[in-house]
């Protein structure tokens, strides 16, 4: 206290005014509504290049998070379109049940979308009439994918193509009317429905974001009751060679018929 008394004193004489000498000797301090406790107080705000710096690390974190919500929602579609076929397979088991030895018949079919269309036509009663077991999430409804109208159910649309060696098409006379069910050898071979594969990765034309409405392969409803993921790397051929290596020749012996 004695020391701080010299300083003040000295600097009055020098010329300083004593409100002078107390700014540059007492700190400021700040008191609480009470007026019982000092505290000293320093305010100070974010400068420029520190907000810059925070803006640019936020920037930088939802750069990061974009591709991985993406995945995300990428894998729930593949899953829920998934279940929608696994609910096709079970509903085409039940229906080929009943029909017994015979194949559905669909009457005559001027190109094969149509069909497709009146196939999942015939599934309904067998879904409980929902529409959305035969809508694919990941289907942007392009015209390079299967989008064709189901008859019974107004607004309705199935994104699944139908192995069209499964449904009789023509009139009562076709020949394709012999078709019968014992031409099946293995039901959990026989692929019924499936995401519409344009083309396979070993054709010259194949692009992953025209052919897919999943990167990477395609979920496919089996006649026994099953759906699995078909990756691209097992697809293997869609028609040709004409055997039953075939994607669509699998498990049956009525390709032979064509």
């Amino acid at each position: 206290m004695l020391e701080a008394a010299e300083s003040v004193e000295t600097r009055t004489e020098a010329g300083w005014t004593p409100e002078a000498v107390l700014c540059m000797t007492v700190p400021v301090v700040d008191c609480d509504k009470k007026g019982t406790n000092m505290k000293h107080s320093c305010h100070r705000g974010f400068t420029l290049i520190e907000l810059l710096v925070v803006i640019a690390l936020i920037a930088i974190l939802v750069a990061l998070l974009f591709p991985a919500i993406a995945i995300v929602e990428e894998r729930a579609g593949k899953t829920k379109c998934l279940s929608n076929t696994r609910q096709i397979s079970q509903a085409a088991m039940t229906y080929f049940g009943d029909l017994g030895e015979a194949f559905p018949f669909l009457g005559a079919e001027s190109d094969a979308w149509s069909y497709w269309g009146r196939a999942a036509d015939k599934l309904m009663p067998y879904v409980r009439h929902s529409k959305e077991v035969f809508d694919c999430p990941a289907n942007p409804g392009l015209s390079q994918n299967v989008r064709t109208a189901i008859p019974s159910a107004p607004g309705a649309y199935t994104d699944y193509e139908i192995n069209g060696f499964l449904c009789v098409a023509g009139g009562p006379t076709d020949l394709t009317q012999r078709r019968r069910q014992s031409m099946i050898y293995d039901y959990s071979q026989v692929a019924y429905a499936y995401d519409y594969p344009y083309s396979t990765i070993s054709s010259p034309t194949f692009n992953p974001d025209r052919d897919r409405a999943h990167r990477g392969g395609i979920n496919c409803a089996y006649l026994d009751g099953h759906a699995s993921w078909l990756p691209d790397e097992q697809f293997g051929k869609l028609i040709s060679p004409t055997d039953e290596t075939t994607f669509f020749n699998k498990g049956h012996h009525i390709w032979k018929m064509q």
